[in-house]
């Protein structure tokens, strides 16, 4: 079917505003669900008592979502349209989560080094994936919005999304402390709560209406060897380097923070609901940081 400007959404269309907040405030929550440093970590910490092994989640929740970004923007570079970038990804890397959730809520006797593997092999697809959508939809996002729409759109589903994280928090904890729900079923019931939100984001661009892209405003493509481009700003650009070795630093001290829940249960012996609590501590942390931050950027 040929274009015309008739069948093109208006930029900042109402529908295209309702579902970019609705995808991000599900996917905001679904993430709550299962926080790396405190669900994820909490699981992890049941199956192994080997620090090399716990540590291996939030190394691989960090690196399998940065690494494939090199290569993010460069498979959308030029293309008119990106909703098949987002949703192919997608479709592909979130089926082990699904499983592992459904495996535990089921009950099957896996051996826990089995169980950890499969978790680690949720994790690589679940944040290789969305990894590669996440390109797609800050593309999708930029073509369909004014820029102070989107900045409103980011930040209305980023609050919803805290405020959501916090009740997420207090389920978590009422799931994982009720002694009537006994382990792996609590932590199957807590990872298919996020499946479930994680669809509904999903869902949701079902009824995008997508703005195609200029393909001439993509001209400036780098010629020659991607990565010798990549290796040619880093050597070049030193607010780039400094900006990478910032990135680098926070993600060190974001894996470490995993501990502090192994710590609360093995040396504090605090109960398991309280990783609820700590999930809450986060999401009121990062509401007070982007406060905090955001008055020293300004």
């Amino acid at each position: 079917m040929q274009i015309t400007q008739e069948t093109i959404p208006p930029i900042d269309a109402r529908t295209n505003k309702i579902v970019f907040t609705l995808d991000s405030t599900f996917f905001g929550i679904g993430a709550y669900f299962i926080s790396v440093n405190t669900v994820l970590t909490g699981l992890a910490s049941q199956l192994t008592n080997d620090k090399t092994l716990i540590g291996l989640i939030p190394l691989a929740w960090q690196v399998s979502f940065l690494l494939p970004q090199l290569f993010a923007a460069r498979l959308i570079h030029g293309k008119t349209r990106t909703r098949c970038n987002m949703a192919i990804p997608i479709l592909l890397g979130r089926p082990p989560l699904i499983i592992l959730g459904l495996l535990l809520v089921l009950g099957f006797q896996i051996p826990p080094t089995l169980l950890l593997g499969l978790l680690l092999f949720s994790i690589v697809t679940f944040m290789v994936a969305d990894s590669l959508a996440t390109a797609a939809w800050f593309d999708m996002l930029a073509r369909n919005f004014s820029p102070a729409t989107k900045g409103r759109i980011i930040t209305l589903g980023g609050v919803i999304g805290s405020v959501g994280g916090i009740v997420a928090g207090v389920v978590v904890g009422e799931i994982l402390g009720n002694r009537d729900i006994p382990f792996p079923l609590n932590y199957g019931i807590v990872i298919s709560i996020a499946n479930i939100l994680f669809a509904l984001s999903f869902a949701m661009f079902f009824f995008i209406r997508e703005r195609p892209g200029n393909p001439k405003a993509h001209d400036d493509k780098p010629k020659g060897s991607y990565l010798a481009h990549i290796k040619n700003l880093i050597v070049t650009d030193a607010r780039l380097r400094k900006a990478i070795l910032v990135r680098v630093l926070a993600n060190v001290e974001q894996m470490a923070a995993a501990f502090y829940v192994v710590y609360a249960r093995e040396s504090l012996q605090l109960p398991e609901g309280s990783i609820g609590v700590f999930t809450v501590a986060v999401v009121v942390g990062g509401i007070l940081g982007t406060i905090v931050f955001g008055w020293i950027y300004n």
